[in-house]
């Protein structure tokens, strides 16, 4: 399935004058729509400060949902500009948020000794289908990479995936906003931290992809992320029969005999290079109890292309005479076994 954005949408925004003393500033968010249970969320949250102050340091919360901070939170230490960018990742398979759903992020201001800083902070919120799902924090993650720099394009260089990707980015500066870079798109635009957007990118080829923005920052602090999609399921392999306790038309079990088993129609089968056809009848054994001997398997048909095939089955006694006269067309599904006592006469 390929990554797709199911919605976006700018969060709220607070301010707040911050003197030795420090504090907390917080603003909230919702999703317009409930989201959908194992989707990818991610909170992008900036702040921004102005005036004249010595220091400033900024950490990061956040509360509403299951997420996870992932790469921290960058500080991007300018003066007499201070600005940063942090985002939180869902931290796996999460449940749903219902639309309208409070979620807060919370700037803790401290490292103030003297003066006073004017802080503004805001959040963005993205759902994406068709990400990996997964229980641990960060196995959403392929790879991620942050940094800063001055009089240039905001650029975190080039990153080595290892599938087809979802990028994600973001930067704060000082000059303007500017556009997203070749092959991405423009997520969002703050409304009150002059100069942060979020930049993306769909179902990137894995290998070597870039991270640069199409502009020039005076100063700049921004990250990169690549989320991975889901990953490949494993081949199927073939289902092992079990029990039976086969009988012939008088109920006498058939110790010894065997079936004969065919597709009512060629099939592929799904995700390996191999094709069964329908006049090759596949030879089961049974053993002195008249189930089904040991190690004894064919491909389930709900591998099978097309869909909806049966076998056609036939019970032999030992001598080679048919036990049945006339055939049963039965199913196989699941992995790795399958019981064919389950099996209903038709």
């Amino acid at each position: 399935m390929a990554i797709a954005l199911v919605q976006s949408v700018l969060g709220g925004h607070n301010s707040g004058s911050f003197g030795s003393g420090g504090g907390t500033l917080a603003c909230t968010g919702n999703f317009p729509i409930s989201t959908t249970t194992g989707n990818f969320i991610a909170i992008v949250c900036f702040t921004s400060s102005t005036g004249t102050f010595n220091a400033l340091n900024i950490a990061s919360s956040f509360s509403g949902a299951t997420l996870n901070a992932s790469g921290g939170f960058l500080n991007q230490q300018n003066a007499p500009l201070w600005k940063g960018t942090g985002i939180f990742f869902t931290s796996g398979n999460v449940a749903s948020i219902s639309s309208g759903t409070t979620l807060t992020y919370t700037a803790t201001i401290s490292g103030i000794s003297s003066g006073t800083a004017n802080v503004v902070n805001e959040m963005c919120l993205f759902e994406f289908s068709g990400c990996l799902q997964s229980g641990s924090p960060l196995a959403y993650v392929d790879v991620g990479t942050s940094g800063n720099g001055t009089s240039s394009t905001p650029n975190l260089g080039t990153v080595v995936t290892s599938a087809s990707d979802l990028m994600l980015g973001a930067f704060v500066g000082v000059t303007g906003n500017i556009s997203a870079g070749p092959g991405y798109l423009l997520g969002q635009t703050m409304s009150t931290v002059q100069f942060a957007q979020v930049q993306y990118a769909l179902n990137v080829a894995a290998g070597n992809v870039p991270t640069a923005w199409s502009g020039t920052e005076a100063k700049w602090g921004a990250f990169a992320y690549a989320i991975l999609p889901p990953a490949t399921p494993p081949p199927p392999t073939k289902v092992r029969l079990i029990n039976g306790n086969f009988q012939d038309s008088l109920g006498n079990p058939v110790s010894n005999g065997y079936l004969l088993m065919s597709p009512t129609a060629d099939a592929a089968i799904a995700g390996v290079t191999t094709q069964v056809c329908s006049g090759i009848p596949i030879k089961i054994n049974l053993d002195n109890t008249a189930n089904v001997a040991a190690n004894q398997s064919v491909w389930g048909t709900d591998n099978m292309t097309p869909s909806n095939l049966t076998y056609e089955v036939m019970l032999f006694r030992s001598d080679g005479t048919p036990a049945w006269n006339k055939p049963q067309f039965q199913t196989i599904t699941g992995t790795p076994t399958f019981n064919t006592s389950t099996w209903i006469p038709n």
